[in-house]
């Protein structure tokens, strides 16, 4: 997070914190197109919506353990926040799919 203001070019600016690359794709597959009219990505999807139930729960104790080590030390245990950013990801990942935002199929992975 910053508190400069962001510059409304397209150019990457060398002093501003954060740059954000886009990748055009020459060409979009129409089996995914097809997929996307009929629902079968969300039947696709089951498998990461049953980790994501998972990871939901771990990130809720975390969350809550966190709250007590941030109480007793002073600051937020690392771990934890690993594990919320872990789940943020691959949620992100997981929501730009489902929206059709990418063709792309996320895979279950914790980078």
């Amino acid at each position: 997070m910053t508190d400069k203001y962001p510059p409304f070019t397209k150019e990457k600016m060398g002093d501003f914190p954060v740059n954000v690359d886009f990748k055009h794709e020459a060409s979009v597959s129409r089996l995914s197109a097809l997929m996307t009219i009929i629902p079968v990505k969300m039947i696709l999807l089951i498998p990461h919506f049953v980790v994501m139930v998972i990871l939901e729960i771990g990130t809720a104790v975390s969350l809550f353990l966190g709250l007590f080590g941030t109480l007793f030390t002073g600051k937020y245990p690392s771990v934890f926040a690993k594990v919320i950013i872990t789940f943020y990801n691959y949620q992100f990942r997981l929501s730009t799919y489902m929206l059709c935002m990418t063709d792309k199929y996320p895979p279950i992975s914790w980078n």
